[in-house]
């Protein structure tokens, strides 16, 4: 996750800080500011996967922002997915390995994010429902998106999406948890979460028809 609040800067917004042409020159010298592209600098203290981004011509999307933004995701998807908006401008060529995201999307600041909404909506969109559940739920568990958010959500997926927000929680501590309740719900077993027992808490039982638990060791009763 990145620390600095303004990772990528462009030219317009240090000016209006003050800084001078021959201040960024300056820094750029002295390693305190690296070039991006024409007009786009990053501070040293940036993520690689945003500067890859703001590169690209964009902002970081779908999996990428998910992880950036402390999410639990299932994909190891080393690839940089790129927000571009509906009317971006791209500044690689075709072999640059970035996944482009070409949604609609409210003004923002062209280096910012997207909503943890449309992030989640992007992954469904691109990567599947599974893949959605367990940041869906991470976000959730985290308190990282508002009724508000969810209620958009359903209204701007398609039919597997409100499902999985129907079938989403608050209060799972783990992706794999999530993963399991997820693939167990078409047998109908009654999954019960985190149950705790005088020894250690118990990750995703299958209550009296089956039990499962994450570490191998046997559920209680």
């Amino acid at each position: 996750m990145c620390t600095s609040e303004r990772p990528i800067v462009a030219t317009r917004e240090l000016r209006e800080r003050g800084v001078t042409r021959s201040g960024i020159t300056r820094a750029l010298r002295a390693g305190q500011l690296v070039r991006v592209r024409r007009g786009v600098y990053a501070m040293l203290d940036a993520c690689p996967l945003p500067v890859i981004a703001a590169a690209h011509g964009g902002a970081l999307a779908c999996v990428t922002a998910a992880r950036h933004l402390g999410l639990w995701v299932l994909e190891d998807d080393a690839r940089a997915h790129v927000w571009m908006g509906p009317a971006g401008h791209r500044r690689h060529d075709d072999g640059c390995g970035c996944v482009e995201h070409w949604d609609d999307g409210p003004p923002r600041d062209a280096f910012g994010a997207p909503s943890i909404p449309r992030i989640l909506r992007q992954m469904l969109g691109c990567l599947g429902v599974e893949a959605f559940f367990v940041a869906l739920e991470s976000a959730r568990r985290q308190r990282r998106i508002t009724r508000d958010g969810l209620e958009w959500l359903r209204a701007n997926t398609n039919a597997i999406g409100r499902k999985a927000i129907a079938v989403s929680r608050a209060d799972a501590d783990s992706g794999l948890e999530s993963l399991l309740r997820w693939r167990l719900r078409v047998h109908r077993l009654r999954i019960r979460t985190q149950v705790t027992d005088r020894r250690r808490r118990a990750g995703g039982c299958a209550h009296r028809r089956a039990a499962h638990r994450r570490d191998r060791r046997r559920c209680p009763p």
